[in-house]
């Protein structure tokens, strides 16, 4: 664009004329050359606006990993703890049943 434009004031100085074609194909030019600063403005600004998205997700997923992490090790704790209350119900019981059972034998003897 700009060196056509400096071709149209060299061709002026020397004296030359510029015809009606030549300043149409210059303006011609002109408008390409702000329609691609236009076009690599808006790809920037896309660009731009992706890489954010991309980082609010790469965010948002070490969030949720994290508390799907949290999570998990909550149930494990949960499941552990309930484990050991039911083997200790259990030796209750077994300790229980023996009894019931001395007892039994006890008073069947008796």
């Amino acid at each position: 664009m700009q060196d056509h434009e400096l071709l149209v004031a060299e061709v002026e100085r020397l004296g030359g004329k510029v015809n009606n074609n030549d300043n149409r194909t210059a303006e011609a030019f002109r408008k390409m050359a702000r329609l691609e600063l236009l076009m690599q403005q808006n790809f920037s600004s896309i660009r731009h606006s992706l890489n954010d998205a991309i980082e609010r997700s790469r965010h948002r997923l070490d969030l949720l990993e994290a508390k799907l992490d949290q999570s998990k090790t909550d149930l494990q704790q949960d499941m552990s703890s309930k484990i050991s209350a039911l083997q200790g119900d259990l030796s209750q019981s077994k300790a229980d049943v023996a009894s019931i059972k001395s007892g039994i034998r006890v008073s069947h003897i008796c």
